[in-house]
């Protein structure tokens, strides 16, 4: 294991144990998948990197391991075009998803920072993230 791997891991125990919840194998290796890709993938992809580096969890545990990372608000889902995928929520960000093929990217906060107050003043509401939809560089050539 390199040190960045175990960096990585040792991040993730953090964040259990700041929540109170246990550090299971199966919750450091969504997590670490997670991690490494940087992005969002669905259950059955994130399934499939576990198995391919050696890790046996059945699909179900997968499943119902995210749903606990989502209710630890370690993990978030976002649903487009017919599909869910996750994401890591340690980081505070934004998500620009692609109406065409249904990638997903990342927006820091920063860059929407103050459409997020003009939304907040004019709606009243208190938002708390931004999805944005339409096709991504690929999808439009």
């Amino acid at each position: 294991m390199t040190s960045s791997t175990t960096d990585l891991r040792e991040r993730c125990r953090e964040q259990l144990r700041e929540r109170g919840a246990r550090c299971t194998a199966a919750r450091l290796n969504v997590l670490q998948v997670l991690a490494e890709h940087g992005g969002h993938l669905g259950a059955a992809q994130i399934h499939r990197r576990i198995s391919e580096v050696g890790g046996h969890v059945e699909v179900s545990t997968v499943y119902r391991t995210l749903e606990r990372l989502v209710e630890l608000r370690l993990v978030h889902q976002l649903a487009g075009n017919a599909q869910v995928s996750f994401g890591l929520a340690m980081e505070a960000h934004h998500h620009a998803v692609c109406t065409g093929c249904g990638a997903i990217d990342q927006i820091p906060v920063a860059a929407v920072a103050e459409v997020m107050r003009a939304a907040a003043s004019a709606t009243a509401y208190r938002p708390e993230g931004l999805v944005l939809s339409g096709l991504c560089p690929r999808c439009q050539q």
